[in-house]
């Protein structure tokens, strides 16, 4: 039973099928990417299909994956993360630090 008095009845057999299906899906993007299986295997869900649907290059999926492992980042969270640009962000951060841009401000 739930906090609200709901009965929750869990069918291990289906849901463990269920969920090996979703890891599959999650997974499935990374296949040739066996660096990013497990970071996709242990966040959320719901987080790898922001991923999925939001970015569309391979080293932008890697952030957002290994910064919502990092930082425990919700849905929430990492919608507002890729909407705020931060890969963008961290990747000027690291040209900038590198010298190998020369802003005139």
């Amino acid at each position: 039973m739930d906090g609200n008095g709901v009965n929750i009845v869990i069918d291990e057999k289906k849901d463990g099928i269920l969920w090996s299906f979703a890891l599959c899906l999650a997974i499935s993007p990374y296949r040739d990417k066996p660096k990013l299986q497990p970071f996709a295997a242990i966040i959320g869900w719901t987080q790898n299909l922001v991923i999925l649907q939001r970015c569309k290059e391979p080293l932008e999926r890697a952030f957002y994956l290994r910064m919502t492992k990092k930082f425990g980042w919700t849905k929430g969270v990492l919608i507002y993360q890729i909407g705020n640009q931060s890969y963008e962000k961290e990747i000027l951060s690291q040209i900038e630090r590198a010298g190998l841009l020369n802003v005139a401000v």
